[in-house]
């Protein structure tokens, strides 16, 4: 190799073994010539020491007979090294012992981690040989661990690279600048008494130290010249008005030294300075006693007068504002830009006056998926942003995903937005709230906490006391939230009306295709059931679909049996964001979701669905109510004062697509259907008055056609025969619900169809022969069949929600006598179940 190839490797180690080869000498013997050892002269030629000291140096070159030409180029080749590795090395010992080369931390060995540490301690200072012998192994003979000592120290000088480790005389030392050693900086800061120096210093600090079980000393040297400059930092931002600052740090150190009464007096101080009186004498309280349990000690007097000054409010000062430019970071905007909003007008005006001078301090929006809570919620933070000067803050929960987000985890991200770093952060989550708390008291912020899951979840974020607004949104009422929250200022999000439906789906497709279908607009909006997803799904297909009309997309819609499978575009779907709330409810929750869309009536109270579910009326009452809760049911008051709950069209379709597959639906339609005998025996024996018909009686004659083709067994019986039938309760017309039917053909969810030619057969007056179920083939009971009745016996006679399998002979006999109607025998009725008398 040439010399000008040595120079361009750059490498000190290649030179000098050019130029040892070129002398033909061995490493033994250039050791000899040196005065050096051949372990030294191997790691000076291997790279694992790349920095020889001058005097070294001096003695390679007289060895190798250099001139100094050749003297000087061999000592231009430290410089290279020096530059690509003097910047990039680092040593921390402020907390565990990290060596990092080129920012990737290196792995340490104990015995060097340990001598590395105690030579750290004393950075430009020798430290003795027996000291160390000492410290490394006491139990081994002096010569033995002197060798020992010689392989330990070239480990060490492998590892910090750049950074000497000098033996001098009989000692070895550390010499390491600020930039390469924590430790001096930290020195360097702490030799002032200013706010800011000291606040860097604190900063560099990284958690505990190492513990070496045969120095502990060697750890608590340091963490006690860290708690010493604590004291002083905290000292001076009492005095400027800057505890807040101060409060994470002293309280994380406060637990780790619970015997520290000087820094337990910090503590309490930091607190009532910054106007925590309570929490200030809670801490008092916990050292008094753990010192009383521990040491069997009293509080010493600082820590008494501290409690006196607390008492007196002797610190408590106002801290300074965002407006006085305390503030280290610019103002958060973290809220995400939010979609259009549409037919959300009215409560779009009552979230900006909840959150107004007038307002409380949160407003909770909920409603059922897909109702367009976060849009609510984002929109209005765009638009009173105005009102908030020092920012907003968002995060979204994923309430409903199934994994929600830990709160803690909320609260570190909200801290370090609002400004602090993260040795300023508790890691304790009460700690962390109650910082939070603080740092917002004197700030007019928003902040928007976004599908919420449950108000644990919630409770920590919330701001106390002070101009700080926030937005909860949640498919959960959250009524646990009403000691914390005024839930009086809840806004509820339920269907657009149609005009509203109409117009986001112009918004979409385009308002001229709109107004050219604007009835079959109308049905599209009513078949997604004014749901804002659903709409805005609907409407996406239509817009991707340029060739399909309104006409013939709003009938496919409103016909298809799997209208839910249709609301879909890419992975959104209407059914995959119902299945995410199904899915985060108790089993029994889920079930009653399920067996009460068997009720077909709109609407019904908790008596049919104590039958449908087989539970008592306590228990099936908190059921309709956790449903309620979760925004899976609706509920109304009649006029008689009685509950009442229904399904929202879509969740009506979601809940009976989940009962067609559960083994249970036959058997809770059988109880449905001896539920609607009995009480409509009771009526007959007991002659109760026929309630006035209500409004929404009328309306279920209007339900969706989609109910009756799903359920055929309750299509509408036709006939006098049928009608006379079933006036068997009097001198008026019986509740349609208590109609019997046939079954049109095709698929049925129950095990055993009743059959036409199974029915009794009648004779009216006229001699003619008609089944009890109906007039022609194929019909039945109407889907609405149950809107009276399932009010309970107390009202108008019970209900139909699909009738089970082929009632036995001796009932129908009973109902048909009843009407003077004469039952034919001669056709065997089908094998059923036996209903209570």
């Amino acid at each position: 190799m040439t010399e000008a190839g040595v120079r361009h490797e750059g490498m000190f180690g290649p030179r000098l073994r050019r130029l040892r080869e070129s002398r033909s000498l061995t490493q033994g013997a250039l050791a000899r010539a040196a005065g050096v050892s051949v372990a030294s002269i191997r790691d000076l030629e291997q790279g694992r020491t790349r920095r020889p000291r001058a005097a070294s140096l001096r003695a390679l070159a007289e060895a190798l007979d250099l001139s100094a030409e050749e003297t000087a180029r061999l000592a231009e080749a430290i410089t290279p090294a020096r530059e690509a590795d003097g910047a990039a090395v680092r040593i921390a010992v402020l907390g565990p012992t990290v060596v990092v080369h080129d920012g990737v931390p290196v792995e340490i060995a104990d015995q060097v981690g340990l001598l590395l540490r105690r030579l750290a301690l004393e950075p430009g200072e020798k430290v003795g040989r027996d000291e160390l012998l000492d410290l490394l192994w006491p139990e081994l003979t002096s010569a033995e661990s002197g060798r020992r000592l010689a392989q330990l120290v070239r480990r060490l000088r492998a590892l910090v690279g750049p950074v000497a480790v000098t033996q001098d005389g009989s000692g070895l030392r550390l010499d390491a600048s600020a930039d390469e050693l924590d430790l001096v900086r930290f020195r360097e800061l702490t030799g002032t008494d200013e706010m800011a120096p000291l606040t860097e210093a604190v900063g560099l600090w990284r958690g505990r130290p190492d513990r070496f079980d045969q120095a502990p000393w060697l750890s608590g040297t340091i963490e006690d010249e860290y708690v010493a400059v604590v004291l002083r930092w905290t000292t001076l931002g009492v005095a400027e008005g800057r505890a807040i600052d101060a409060l994470p740090v002293v309280g994380e150190l406060a637990r780790l030294r619970p015997l520290d009464e000087p820094l337990w007096a910090a503590y309490v101080k930091v607190l009532a300075a910054a106007g925590r009186q309570a929490e200030a004498l809670a801490a008092y309280d916990t050292v008094r006693s753990v010192l009383a349990e521990e040491l069997g000690l009293d509080p010493s007097p600082v820590l008494e007068d501290v409690r006196q000054g607390t008492l007196e409010g002797r610190w408590h000062t106002r801290r300074p504002t965002l407006v006085e430019g305390a503030r280290r970071r610019d103002v958060p905007r973290e809220v995400p830009a939010a979609p259009a909003l549409i037919g959300r007008d009215a409560e779009l005006e009552m979230l900006a006056a909840g959150l107004g001078e007038g307002g409380g301090g949160a407003v909770l929006v909920t409603g059922p998926a897909g109702s367009g809570k976060s849009a609510l919620a984002l929109t209005a933070a765009a638009r009173l942003s105005g009102d908030f000067p020092d920012g907003q803050l968002y995060a979204d929960l994923h309430g409903v995903s199934g994994d929600a987000v830990d709160p803690g985890t909320v609260l570190r991200r909200f801290l370090r937005s609002l400004g602090l770093s993260g040795q300023q952060i508790p890691t304790d989550a009460a700690d962390a709230a109650a910082l939070l708390r603080s740092e917002l008291s004197d700030r007019r912020m928003l902040m928007v906490l976004d599908s919420v899951d449950s108000p644990g979840q919630v409770i920590p974020l919330l701001p106390g006391l002070g101009a700080t607004r926030t937005i909860l949104t949640s498919r959960h009422r959250l009524p646990a939230l009403a000691g914390t929250i005024d839930l009086g200022r809840q806004i509820h999000l339920g269907e657009l009306s149609t005009d509203a439906s109409v117009h986001l789906i112009g918004a979409i497709v385009g308002h001229e295709r709109v107004a050219a279908a604007p009835r079959a607009s109308e049905s599209l909006a009513l078949a997604c059931g004014r749901l804002p997803l659903a709409l805005r799904i609907a409407a996406a297909r239509l817009l991707s679909r340029p060739e399909w009309s309104i006409e013939t997309y709003a009938s496919r819609l409103s016909e298809s049996s799997h209208r839910l499978a249709e609301l879909a575009v890419g992975e959104v779907s209407v059914a995959a964001s119902l299945e995410i709330s199904y899915a985060a409810m108790p089993a029994e929750a889920q079930r009653a979701f399920r067996l009460c869309s068997l009720i077909s009536a709109y609407d019904f109270d908790p008596a049919p669905a104590c039958a449908v579910l087989d539970r008592d009326p306590s228990t099936t009452l908190r059921l309709l109510e956790d449903l309620v809760d979760a925004n899976m049911l609706q509920t109304a008051v009649s006029d008689d004062g009685v509950g009442r709950y229904h399904y929202h069209d879509l969740l009506r379709l979601h809940a009976g697509d989940l009962a067609a597959v559960d083994p249970e639906q036959p058997h809770a339609q059988g109880r449905l259907a001896d539920w609607l005998l009995d009480t409509h025996g009771q009526r007959r024996r007991h002659r109760l008055p026929r309630p006035p018909a209500r409004a929404g009686d009328r309306a279920v004659a209007a339900e969706p056609l989609r109910l009756r083709r799903r359920r055929p067994h309750l299509a509408r019986p036709r006939g006098p025969a049928a009608d006379r039938v079933l006036e068997a309760g009097g001198d008026r017309p019986a509740p349609a619900s208590l109609r019997l039917e046939a079954r049109r053909p095709g698929p049925d969810p129950l095990p055993h169809p009743p059959r036409r030619d199974h029915l009794p057969r009648a004779r009216d007056g006229r001699g003619r022969g008609r089944h009890a179920g109906g007039g022609g083939a194929g019909r039945g009971l109407p889907a609405y069949a149950a809107s009276r009745c399932a009010r309970g016996p107390g009202a108008d006679g019970g209900g139909l929600g699909g009738v089970g399998p082929g009632l036995e002979p001796a009932r129908h006999e009973r109902v048909a006598a009843g009407a003077g109607v004469r039952v034919d025998r001669r056709r065997p009725p089908p094998p059923g179940r036996r209903l209570r008398p």
